[in-house]
């Protein structure tokens, strides 16, 4: 049997607490032995601020300008869910329309999604 893979797709950057904590539900996934494809809102190039081995980090570019830079991570994400189509789980972090067009496109692909409101 072939481990799960999990997409998480968070609307914010690496610096927020509900990020954070997103990435620790990231780490206990990889702990349990799945597959793991993190994404957020981070400057290109930019280191993230968390690492764990086994974890593909895919960080949108941030604009200089917030509804440019909302609308590119909107297409970033809806991008991520079409390259990892072989995932098991599409996990939206927030009700944001960032990530959560991202988790309903990936629905309507069959998958299934979780959106953590918290």
């Amino acid at each position: 049997m072939q481990p799960m893979k999990i997409l998480l797709v968070s609307p914010f950057t690496s610096v927020s607490g509900s990020a954070i904590r997103f990435w620790n539900i990231a780490s206990q996934f990889k702990q349990r032995g799945w597959s793991v494809v993190y994404t957020d809102r981070n400057a290109a190039g930019a280191d993230p601020l968390y690492r764990t081995e086994g974890i593909t980090y895919r960080p949108s570019p941030t604009l200089r300008s917030f509804p440019l830079d909302i609308l590119y991570s909107t297409i970033f994400n809806l991008v991520m869910v079409l390259r990892n189509l072989d995932c098991t789980i599409v996990y939206a972090l927030k009700p944001a329309p960032n990530n959560c067009l991202a988790a309903l496109f990936a629905r309507l692909l069959g998958k299934k999604v979780l959106l953590d409101i918290d």
